[in-house]
């Protein structure tokens, strides 16, 4: 129905000659039938289009643009972000600090029911396992619940496409330090 060579090549050498000729005769009869197949493959590629673009009138305000408008404007932008971070790090030191004594506390008790076991170790062993390993280990693995919550949030907030807008609101500002919008954030990560 399409008139496309190949098929129509392979038709004349697997059907008889005479069927053939009955074939081309009923097309050329009904030469429509190529314009039909064709809108129909039209019609069916639009549907799928409308199904999964979305369009939207010209001049729409969508209310992620809004959004856009209102944080990356200095005057609300930059209290918006003082809030956003201060909020941040409100929660981080809120829920982080109690879980980081309780992480101290279990490793201060480990280390008092692991010091009657090295009794008969060397001083300087016991302090280097007791003090060293153990204390050391265990004030530094009492940080992961701060930094875990703190950094759960940036990610939140990267995925949210909030630290560009922050980039951006920050990058006047931080041109006068002779630094770009970007350090704005990693400045903060490292106040905190």
């Amino acid at each position: 129905m399409e008139g496309d060579k190949d098929v129509i090549e392979e038709m004349e050498r697997t059907i008889p000659p005479d069927v053939w000729s009955q074939i081309k005769s009923t097309l050329s009869e009904h030469e429509d039938a190529l314009r039909a197949v064709v809108g129909g493959r039209y019609d069916w590629i639009e549907d799928v289009t409308r199904s999964a673009i979305k369009r939207f009138r010209r001049g729409q305000v969508l209310m992620t643009d809004r959004i856009d408008h209102l944080l990356t404007n200095p005057l609300v932008g930059i209290p918006v972000l003082i809030c956003v971070l201060g909020l941040i790090f409100l929660t981080t030191y809120k829920i982080g600090l109690p879980l980081q004594s309780l992480l101290e506390n279990l490793f201060v008790q480990f280390g008092k029911t692991l010091e009657p076991r090295l009794g008969s170790f060397d001083g300087w062993f016991r302090g280097l396992i007791l003090e060293g390993v153990i204390g050391g280990v265990g004030s530094v693995l009492s940080f992961i619940p701060i930094l875990f919550i703190f950094f759960l949030a940036l990610a939140l907030l990267e995925d949210t496409g909030y630290i560009a807008r922050v980039a951006f609101v920050m990058d006047r500002f931080m041109h006068i330090m002779g630094l770009h919008g970007k350090s704005f954030l990693p400045l903060c990560a490292l106040r905190g």
